[in-house]
């Protein structure tokens, strides 16, 4: 590379941080961007007494004709009660900071979205904060051993032009790690989401939250906090992330008739059940409900209960994911205007003794099954028959892999039951 390319590259890489900075905003680009370290404004970072009002006074610099960054060095700053963000404002955390919840805290947001009053119900639309930016760092919800009701640790609405980014979540009691309700131009990127501690019916809590601003008769607000107003969240990028033990990695639980969520694009993510301990509790890695335009890209689904449900939904694509042995089923599509049905693998005959062994597969249209030694292929969906070369045995492991027409890849591995006994009828 001769030196003026040299020079040019180096020229590039030292401005991109900034343009890409202003790019994030409408603000106007002659705005001025702003610095405001949160130790000027006593927080410590280094003790556990409650950095919350050193925190909020600096995220209080906020205005419409500047971009206010908030940096947080290195440390620990513990937190006792939620912390308010407004628009034009960037979190900018070392990647060694960590925000930690109070004990007293437990019941509360870490972060919410809210205008210069510190009120998130009152405007809708998504007229209530824009150009937010969260990067870096950690937010722990605390010791949720203790906790007595469920909260979402970051919690944004009625919002437009929201970034998450590099950003570490854990720790949270039966809510979501992130919500995003009634949010037009949302990116959640490069995040790693873990640490959901369950109660005895939070099953349907997504590690990331895509919802609309409404009020059910049935459910109640599907948004707390937040104006009632049928505002619904569109144009959701979620990529790069990795989501472990959730209930559910990614979800939409809601679905109002004439306000679909839509626009959404779920891609190059991780979605993963670490421990035994969770098994049975990872139900689905993406849950999309009532959808419109909607993308789910070279995604791994590893040892949920259920890879991908798509239910009522329009306009769905779903390409080059692969579904690592999702016991209950991989991919679910139902009432919806394409690709219908249960693309996973069932087995529907293995009777121990014998050789016969067959399975359905919904879509996936070719792949091989393999066990003790042997390799079956099969180039066909729906039904299929294998004569094995040996009898099955009880507890024999059976290895499935597959693709469909989209190139999504399947695995499942399945054990034959044990061989029931047959009662003897008394005579």
């Amino acid at each position: 590379m001769s030196f003026h390319k040299k020079t040019i590259h180096h020229y590039i890489l030292c401005i991109l941080p900034v343009f890409l900075l202003v790019m994030l905003f409408s603000t106007p680009v002659h705005a001025a961007i702003r610095y405001y370290n949160v130790k000027n404004y006593g927080a410590n970072g280094k003790d556990k007494k409650s950095d919350s009002s050193a925190i909020q006074k600096a995220l209080d610099q906020a205005s419409e004709d500047q971009i206010t960054v908030v940096t947080i060095p290195a440390g620990t700053y513990y937190i006792s009660k939620t912390l308010y963000i407004q628009s034009n404002t960037v979190i900018q955390m070392s990647k060694n900071a960590v925000i930690r919840r109070m004990d007293s805290a437990l019941g509360k947001n870490m972060l919410r979205t809210t205008d210069s009053r510190h009120k998130s119900d009152s405007i809708g639309g998504y007229k209530l904060a824009h150009d937010i930016t969260i990067t870096g760092g950690t937010w722990d919800g605390g010791n949720i051993k203790k906790a007595k009701s469920g909260t979402n640790l970051i919690y944004i609405g009625h919002s437009t032009n929201v970034t998450i980014n590099n950003v570490t979540l854990k720790n949270c009691y039966g809510a979501h790690a992130i919500e995003l309700a009634g949010v037009k131009n949302g990116v959640i990127r490069n995040c790693k989401i873990s640490g959901f501690r369950y109660g005895s019916d939070m099953f349907t809590s997504e590690a990331i939250q895509i919802d609309t601003c409404y009020k059910s008769k049935s459910e109640g607000k599907w948004a707390p906090g937040f104006k009632v107003d049928k505002t619904e969240s569109k144009n959701i990028l979620i990529e790069n992330n990795t989501i472990t033990d959730y209930p559910r990695g990614v979800g939409v639980h809601h679905s109002l008739k004439g306000h679909p969520v839509s626009n959404i694009t779920i891609r190059n993510n991780k979605f993963k059940r670490s421990s035994a301990s969770a098994q049975g509790k990872c139900v689905v890695g993406v849950f999309l409900l009532g959808v419109k335009n909607a993308s789910v890209l070279n995604n791994t689904f590893e040892r949920y209960s259920y890879g991908a449900m798509i239910k009522q939904s329009q306009k769905v694509t779903v390409k080059n994911n692969r579904f690592r042995y999702n016991a209950l089923g991989s991919l679910i599509i139902e009432g919806c205007d394409k690709n219908n049905g249960r693309h996973t693998f069932l087995v529907t005959s293995d009777e121990v003794g014998k050789k016969e062994f067959k399975f359905t597969c919904g879509n996936i249209k070719s792949g091989t099954v393999k066990t003790v030694g042997y390799v079956y292929r099969f180039h066909k969906s729906k039904k299929n028959s294998l004569t094995l070369k040996k009898q099955l045995k009880s507890n024999q492991k059976i290895v499935f892999y597959g693709k469909d027409k989209y190139n999504n890849k399947y695995y499942r591995t399945y054990y034959v039951p044990k061989k029931t006994k047959k009662k003897k009828s008394k005579s």
